[in-house]
Order: C-alpha cells, then structure tokens, then sequence
C-alpha cells in the first residue's frame, strides 16, 4: 500500500524537489499526470493513469499550454516505455488514435462501481451534480442539452460547481432555454447541504 504524500497542490520548484526526493524511497510511483511523471524520474518504477487525453485542439486558449505540456510529458514517458493505465475504454482508444500510444491497461474509475450496485427504488425528486471546469473539453453542454429535454418531463434539480471561460456563456444557455427552475450554482461550501436537504 501506498501512503498518500504529502505534495502540494501547487506548481514549480518545491513540486519537482518533493517528487525527486520521495521517488527514490518507494517501489512504485504512481501519478495522474504525465507532468509529475517527468518529475518524478525514475521511470523504471512510474506508472502513469490518464484520465483522457491531452488534446490541445480541444481546449480554450487559456488551457492550451497546460495540455501542450502534458502532450509532450505522455509521448516522453511512452517513448521511454512507461505503463501509461487510462479509465476507460474511450479513453484508450482516443489514446491509440491521436497518438499511437497503447493503453497497457483500462482500470475503470472507482466512481464507477458505485452505479453497478444493488438497484434502489428511483427518488420521487432526482438531484444532479455537475463538478467540473466549464471548459470546452469538458463537455457542459451535454448535460444541458439533455436537461433541457427532460426539463417538464422529471421532478429534478441540477447542481453546477465549477467556473471557467464557460461560465457566462452557460448561464446564458440556461436561462435561454428555460432552465432557471431546474439549474443552481451554490458555492462550495453549501453543496453538501444543498443536496442532502429535503
């Protein structure tokens, strides 16, 4: 097993120096992005989980050096030979296809398993939760086009948490299509309190 450490959320110099000294101390190192991979060095013990895909074509102009970034650092760690683990069986396939790297394995995400579970009697009111950047990559859009299709038809309310380029331009959809009743943006704080009151 191995201990959650201690590193900071935060970029630059104290980043890279925590990921060198603790990559010497453990069997294997696992990171989320291909980033801290690079940092970590060792690569004889890195394994490397993506959750997607780094596609800077995809994203505002004020993500696009981040995904450039992370491009790069994947194709490095491929290159070299690291196991790169992906979440879904979509995400391996945009992975083969944009660029020639094979998935050496598809670990579903735990969240997952929580939706193949003992069928529950479905709530007279349903809520949705929606936590996410509200960039183009992500995908907003989506839910807000089925929401409004489902609108008059189901006794729901929808929680966004997230901001970004996005955001004005959602909450602009959602007001244009009549989505108002249905669709809150509480602060973070109150989410949990939002969603578990009656």
């Amino acid at each position: 097993m191995v201990p959650n450490l201690p590193i900071p959320h935060f970029k630059g110099l104290m980043r890279k120096i925590i990921f060198k000294l603790f990559g010497g101390v453990y069997d294997i190192i696992h990171v989320n992005t291909s980033q801290d991979g690079l940092f970590a060095g060792n690569f004889d013990k890195l394994l490397v989980t993506e959750h997607g895909w780094p596609d800077p074509k995809i994203v505002e102009e004020t993500e696009r050096g981040y995904y450039l970034k992370e491009q790069s650092a994947l194709l490095k760690l491929y290159e070299i030979g690291v196991p790169i683990v992906t979440v879904s069986n979509y995400s391996a396939e945009m992975l083969r296809k944009l660029y020639g790297i094979k998935a050496h394995k598809v670990v579903y995400h735990e969240l997952l398993e929580n939706f193949i579970s003992k069928p529950k009697a479905a709530p007279m009111k349903h809520r949705i939760l929606y936590v996410s950047r509200l960039v183009s990559a992500k995908e907003p859009f989506v839910l807000l086009k089925a929401l409004s299709r489902i609108c008059n038809k189901l006794d729901f309310k929808a929680i966004i948490r997230g901001d970004g380029p996005l955001l004005d331009i959602v909450k602009r959809y959602v007001h244009q299509n009549n989505l108002d009743s249905c669709i809150t943006y509480p602060a973070s704080r109150l989410i949990r309190d939002y969603i578990f009151s009656s």
